[in-house]
């Protein structure tokens, strides 16, 4: 199984976008060896929804949709995980929706 290897000095270096990076690259060459075809093609496209997101200036929206693996021993399900996803992007949903009623009110 593959993982984020590296000394902590170097590890602290990188930004949560590069942490993130290595991090869905480790977890899809393990899916990949694993012949998890569905679940490698899910990572990869919400990895890359994540990066159009970013690109598009909304870091914060993009966090929320990535299916980054936990850590090794966590005690949040990829269940709960998706779920808080599903939530947040439709609480951003409902806000940017009654952000544009209030514009077309005025």
């Amino acid at each position: 199984m593959l993982t984020c290897k590296g000394d902590s000095t170097a590890k602290a270096r990188l930004s949560d976008e590069e942490q993130a990076e290595l991090s869905t690259l480790a977890k899809a060459l393990n899916l990949l060896g694993a012949g998890q075809v569905r679940e490698l093609a899910d990572l990869l496209v919400q990895r890359f929804k994540s990066k159009e997101l970013i690109i598009g200036g909304k870091p914060e929206l993009a966090r929320s949709i990535q299916l980054i693996p936990r850590s090794e021993g966590g005690l949040v399900s990829r269940q709960e995980i998706e779920t808080a996803n599903r939530m947040k992007l439709q609480d951003m949903r409902l806000e940017r929706g009654l952000s544009a009623g209030r514009r077309g009110a005025y």
